[in-house]
């Protein structure tokens, strides 16, 4: 597992194109429901308990560490990072207001434009403060949070639970390296988590 919980839900649905909020969390839920993601299974969830209808897929692929891309009525849609695709001014805005709020933000594109921003959030587990704080008295002196997430929810999950050194925005071989240079510094490592 990670620090959180595991199970994030969606909080917000933006339409920033010609879409309805409907449409939106009903094409990404289309390509995220073969995908095994916390977070497709949390925009997945929110679209079934909107009764949305999901559209068929085609050609379904996945992008480590960015999201996965699917054909829908011939157009390619594509949900994940913001670098999928071209954001546009009030995508972007979406995303920056989500990301400062300490939400997790999900882009979906249609035929490379954006048309709406998914905001999502998950909340630490119970027992990862005092996991931390048990650390420390053991005299680990280095802890570091590695995450995909944004630097904004990263910083309030890390905040939450005691962590200062935060690295976030990472792409998976980005956490790979990441710990390889801390093993480099430290010696032995412990990782918890996934992605890695």
């Amino acid at each position: 597992g990670t620090i959180t919980i595991g199970s994030p839900e969606v909080t917000n649905v933006i339409a920033t194109g010609t879409a309805l909020e409907q449409e939106v969390i009903g094409l990404a839920a289309a390509v995220e429901r073969s995908v095994s993601h916390p977070l497709a299974d949390a925009i997945v969830n929110a679209a079934e308990q909107r009764e949305v209808a999901l559209p068929e897929t085609d050609n379904l692929r996945q992008i480590p560490g960015s999201g996965a891309v699917a054909e829908i009525g011939g157009l390619e849609v594509a949900v994940g990072r913001s670098t999928m695709g071209v954001l546009g001014e009030a995508a972007r805005e979406a995303a920056d207001r989500l990301a400062s709020e300490g939400s997790s933000v999900v882009c979906v594109f249609r035929a490379g434009a954006a048309i709406g921003v998914i905001g999502l959030s998950d909340r630490p587990r119970q027992e990862a403060a005092a996991a931390v704080a048990d650390l420390r008295g053991l005299g680990v002196s280095s802890i570091a949070m590695i995450t995909g997430d944004n630097s904004a929810a990263a910083s309030a999950i890390a905040n939450e639970v005691g962590i200062k050194d935060v690295r976030a925005d990472l792409m998976p071989q980005d956490k790979l390296r990441i710990v390889e240079s801390i093993r480099e510094r430290h010696g032995s490592v412990v990782m918890v988590g996934d992605g890695v």
